[in-house]
């Protein structure tokens, strides 16, 4: 009885540590991107793990770029022009992707549409339909940059039914922000 009591403890401590860490991370990257210089936030957003950030300065046309380090927090600012691609990934595999050099989204059917249709003929064939679940939803954003090209933005982080509010939430600011790049990139290549 007490090492099951005291099994339970340790496991509500992690789990309490996790979170605060989390939020710590999210203060001092909210912190950051009040404090930058030259920099006007029209919009940000803080990634579910609290370990990455976006902003966006519509007026100077830049975006900031943030990425937790250790205890440290570091911020890259960067033109629209700098911008090469956006894309989605909803557990790993890619859903949707805008690049520089295309002037449109593409809609990346892969895995979700054959997962789809499988859900579809399977629904035909039998009489229960089964809930998928996801894990995490990510932004990645591709710059010029070859030092460090890739930065990545978690939108969801844990395990959640596809059709649950917090998953279509989610899901919903991944894509506003994919689209607001993809306005970017097509502004940048329009002004090429």
């Amino acid at each position: 009885m007490w090492f099951i009591l005291f099994v339970f403890i340790i496991v509500i401590a992690i789990v309490a540590s996790i979170i605060y860490s989390a939020s710590q991370r999210k203060k001092a990257l909210t912190e950051e991107l009040n404090n930058l210089n030259d920099f006007v936030v029209s919009q940000s957003h803080i990634g579910e793990d609290g370990n990455s950030a976006i902003a966006v300065d519509s007026i100077n046309k830049k975006i900031c770029l943030l990425i937790f380090y250790g205890d440290k927090v570091k911020s890259r600012i960067v033109s629209f022009r700098d911008l090469i691609s956006a894309e989605i990934f909803i557990d790993g595999s890619e859903a949707v992707k805008t690049s520089r050099t295309s002037q449109s989204g593409e809609a990346i059917l892969g895995g979700i549409i054959a997962g789809g249709i499988g859900t579809v003929i399977g629904g035909l064939s039998e009489s229960k339909s089964s809930i998928k679940k996801a894990t995490n939803i990510r932004l990645r954003i591709v710059i010029n940059d070859s030092l460090e090209p890739i930065h990545v933005v978690n939108f969801l982080d844990g395990e959640y039914k596809t059709d649950s509010l917090t998953y279509r939430h989610a899901e919903e600011q991944a894509r506003y922000w994919q689209g607001l790049l993809k306005i970017f990139i097509t502004q940048a290549d329009r002004e090429d």
